[in-house]
């Protein structure tokens, strides 16, 4: 399953990423920038390490699992 991380710098210095299943592929950067910008400028999340500070970068996640037969 696909996921998209965003991730962020928060006022420790610490990366900070959050993540969304099922991303509209393909994904448009600029309409993921202008979310992170959003997500900044209202101050929407808060860490353990305060607040966001800053975009790090983000990028789609393709986990796959493949099972072994063990017979």
């Amino acid at each position: 399953m696909k996921k998209l991380e965003l991730k962020f710098l928060n006022q420790d210095g610490k990366t900070i990423t959050y993540s969304m299943e099922k991303p509209i592929e393909p994904v448009d950067p600029d309409a993921v920038k202008q979310a992170m910008n959003a997500i900044l400028e209202q101050n929407a999340f808060t860490t353990s390490g305060g607040e966001l500070t800053a975009i790090k970068g983000a990028r789609v996640v393709d986990h796959q699992v493949e099972e072994i037969a063990l017979d």
